[in-house]
């Protein structure tokens, strides 16, 4: 489908997902990030989502697809 896992800080992504709360931000450029957490609303109120939460990480790659497409 086109996507690649790396930590190279040279590569530009178009998404990053990184884990809320641990101090992790992307290893390169990205053009948008997704914020996952591991409990379920700890991320209430800001960009990160359950990384259970299916419906709302494919929303969420969505909006930074259309947002990268632009």
């Amino acid at each position: 489908a086109g996507y690649d896992i790396t930590t190279e800080t040279a590569v530009e992504a178009d998404v990053a997902i990184v884990v809320a709360g641990s101090d992790a931000e992307p290893h390169g450029p990205a053009r948008a990030t997704i914020r996952l957490t591991s409990e379920p609303g700890e991320g209430a109120g800001d960009d990160a989502i359950y990384r259970y939460d299916r419906d709302a990480l494919l929303g969420a790659l969505k909006k930074a697809s259309r947002s990268v497409a632009q």
